[in-house]
C-alpha cells in the first residue's frame, strides 16, 4: 500500500490550509483579488477554484469556472480566523 504524505501549507497570515476551505488569493497578472475554494494540495502548490465574470458587448453579464495554481502565502483564508487576526492588528495598531 502506497504511504499518503499529509501536505502542510500556511496563508499569508500564518495560518494552515486545508482542502476545501474559502480563499482570497491575488493574480497579478489581472491585479485583482479573486475568491475561491482549495480543491488540491501539492507539494509546493495549491489549487483554487473561483468563478468569474466579465460584461458581454450588449451589457449582459457572462460567468465561467476557472482555476488557478498559486503559491500557499499568496492566499488568505476567509473565515473566523481572518476576523481575529485583523481585530488584533487593528488593536496593536491603535495602542
Amino acid at each position: 500500500m502506497k504511504d499518503v504524505k499529509i501536505i502542510e501549507h500556511a496563508d499569508g497570515l500564518g495560518q494552515p490550509i486545508r482542502i476545501g476551505e474559502r480563499v482570497a488569493f491575488t493574480w497579478g497578472r489581472c491585479r485583482s483579488v479573486f475568491v475561491g475554494q482549495i480543491i488540491k494540495s501539492t507539494a509546493k502548490r495549491v489549487r483554487i477554484r473561483y468563478v468569474g465574470s466579465y460584461t458581454l458587448q450588449d451589457g449582459g453579464l457572462e460567468t465561467y469556472v476557472g482555476y488557478r495554481v498559486a503559491q500557499p502565502d499568496d492566499c488568505v483564508i476567509l473565515g473566523e480566523g481572518l476576523q481575529r487576526v485583523l481585530t488584533m492588528e487593528a488593536l496593536k495598531n491603535q495602542l
